[in-house]
């Protein structure tokens, strides 16, 4: 997958079509959000990243590796966050987002 490249998928989500994008954070918060936008026209249904040591960071889920979690956060609309609870700032990150088009 290329990074900021919209693919369709087979799939549909309450008769609309889905699509995914992988998008890159480059690198993290020192602590708090780092927020990016999808598209104005899209409901993020899901959303999973990867930071740069190839740590998985879920949806709402917990890490506490280094004395820091990761999670990432989706608004419903079109933005999507990781947050950290320590300084992260020294990596970076890729998301990986399934959505509609409203």
């Amino acid at each position: 997958m290329q990074v900021n490249v919209e693919y369709a998928t087979p799939f549909k989500w309450a008769g609309s079509a889905i699509y995914a994008k992988l998008i890159s954070f480059g690198n993290l918060a020192s602590s708090g959000f780092k927020w990016i936008g999808i598209s104005g026209a899209a409901k993020i249904l899901f959303a999973f990243g990867r930071d740069s040591t190839g740590q998985l960071i879920p949806t709402n889920g917990l890490d506490m590796t280094a004395g820091a979690y990761y999670t990432v956060n989706v608004t419903g609309s079109y933005n999507v966050g990781i947050l950290a609870s320590g300084d992260r700032s020294a990596y970076s990150a890729h998301a990986l987002v399934f959505y509609t088009k409203t």
